[in-house]
């Protein structure tokens, strides 16, 4: 019995012996570790090739073509085609995204367009603004028919 004993304990000391190391690590170290794994917006931007969109609003304001009311619901503009048209923004939509016509003066009358707000500057403007938007022609609208423009840029007229 005695030697059953001293093999239980044998066995007991000897598995505790081989349990986990307790391993200290101190907070210096995490906080070593953890500024060598942190990455700045300024180095992710350097070491991104992709444009700024800054870069990529004035490429689009390059590439605009001033839009003619007549060509775009004759269907002689091609969908996609980089825009610019400076107008009144006139009766404001509600919805997900904000919607308005647009009224231009075009040669003897008038242009009216359907306007997307997907502008990039949080710039500000009113019912009744005059503002020159810069963004791509969708093609017509499919209720009313109109141009529709997705506006990317769109600066008030001083």
């Amino acid at each position: 019995m005695n030697k059953l004993l001293m093999i239980v304990i044998g066995s007991m000391l000897f598995l505790s012996a081989c349990g986990q190391v307790e391993r200290k690590v101190s907070d210096e170290d995490v906080k070593k570790r953890i500024e060598e794994k942190t990455v700045s917006m300024e180095e992710i931007k350097e070491k991104s090739d992709e444009p700024t969109q800054e870069e990529l609003n004035e490429k689009l304001k390059a590439d605009a073509v001033e839009l003619d009311f007549v060509d775009a619901i004759q269907g002689e503009i091609e969908k996609g085609t980089r825009v610019k048209l400076t107008g009144k923004a006139d009766i404001f939509m509600p919805g997900t995204f904000q919607t308005f016509s647009l009224t231009t003066i075009e040669g003897n009358g008038y242009g009216i367009y359907n306007v997307i707000n997907f502008d990039t500057t949080e710039a500000e403007f009113q019912e009744g603004d005059q503002v020159t938007i810069y963004g791509t022609f969708k093609g017509e609208e499919e209720g009313t028919g109109l141009p529709e423009i997705t506006a990317i840029i769109i600066e008030p007229v001083e």
